[in-house]
């Protein structure tokens, strides 16, 4: 496995380059609110068995499978977490970062080089019941940022243009069309993009930002470097501290954040610890019972009841929790 340090260097260039957000936009149709509980149990953490190192798992939206990449985004793998059984999906490069599941259907980014010709881009669609996969895009331009919203859409952007699949239609769509927003990251600002056209919004002064997430309809989660994250208000331009989370990944259900505490000393991470917290019910409690644990890459199932996240040495770990 690479050093931890350029690990997590690599995490946060991309990030930050290719405006990373959540893989579908289902909080957008809602406003704040506090579910009802008072305390989160961790019922169980186990390493699942598989015999190989992967990283940064995704659930998809049944909580039964776990897409999975390995070392440097190479090659897509899909675990089902009732028979236990791993099948591969591609071993094409990049294909573990531009990537999104969308209902029964996987889209990802494959790169190929053709002799004469240069580089190619494909976006492939892959039926996860079926096993079939289909080209249906293809470009010089890189293909990044795809995200899957529960209007019925898929988008993703090559340079400065967005691109939107009808999941109907399963077709390209004149993005002017779509109603689909998203924003894309650009320093210390965003960059709305909607029914073809672009707006810039300053939302740090000096900092840039590491990521974005949504929270609600009018909200955005929004990750500034060395400041924290915050709400961020898109009607009113304002902004809330939520936490000095690093690395926060929300989930509408249970309205938690999972983040992570680093240590180093300067040279390499000792220890990358997970939490969870919600920060309105005073809950924060670490997963790990491993005091020198290396964890990074933390996903939530839809229903807020399983977290899972992978270690520096490329186990995936799952764990199971209860609200009371």
């Amino acid at each position: 496995m690479m050093n931890v340090l350029i690990r997590i260097g690599i995490s946060v260039m991309l990030l930050a380059a290719f405006g990373c957000q959540a893989d579908n936009d289902s909080t957008k149709s809602n406003t704040s609110f506090s579910p009802e509980y008072s305390s989160v149990m961790i019922d169980t953490v186990m390493q699942l068995k598989i015999y190989s190192e992967f990283i940064k798992p995704q659930f998809d939206s049944s909580g039964k499978f776990l897409l999975l990449t390995k070392d440097g985004y190479e090659g897509l793998y899909l675990y089902n977490l009732q028979d236990k059984k791993l099948k591969q999906i591609t071993d094409g490069m990049g294909a573990g970062f531009h990537n999104c599941i969308a209902g029964e259907n996987i889209y990802f980014v494959y790169n190929d080089y053709i002799s004469g010709m240069g580089r190619f881009y494909d976006l492939i669609r892959y039926d996860i019941v079926t096993g079939d996969s289909e080209k249906i895009y293809s470009s010089k331009r890189k293909i990044y940022s795809l995200m899957n919203h529960h209007s019925g859409y898929v988008s993703f952007f090559t340079r400065d243009s967005m691109y939107v699949i009808d999941l109907e239609s399963k077709e390209l769509i004149d993005n002017k069309l779509a109603d689909v927003t998203r924003y894309l990251i650009s320093e210390n600002m965003l960059v709305k993009h909607s029914r073809g056209n672009q707006e810039r919004i300053k939302v740090a002064d000096d900092k840039n930002i590491i990521s974005i997430n949504y929270y609600c309809s009018d909200t955005l989660l929004v990750e500034i470097a060395g400041d924290g994250l915050f709400k961020y208000s898109l009607s009113s331009g304002s902004k809330s501290l939520v936490g000095n989370y690093k690395n926060a990944v929300y989930t509408r259900a249970t309205d938690c954040y999972a983040y992570i505490v680093p240590e180093d000393d300067g040279y390499r991470v000792m220890k990358s610890e997970l939490y969870i917290t919600n920060p309105e019910k005073q809950i924060n409690i670490k997963i790990s019972s491993d005091s020198n644990a290396l964890e990074e890459n933390p996903c939530w199932s839809m229903n807020g009841k399983m977290l899972a996240y992978n270690t520096f040495d490329g186990q995936i770990m799952l764990a199971h929790l209860s609200y009371r």
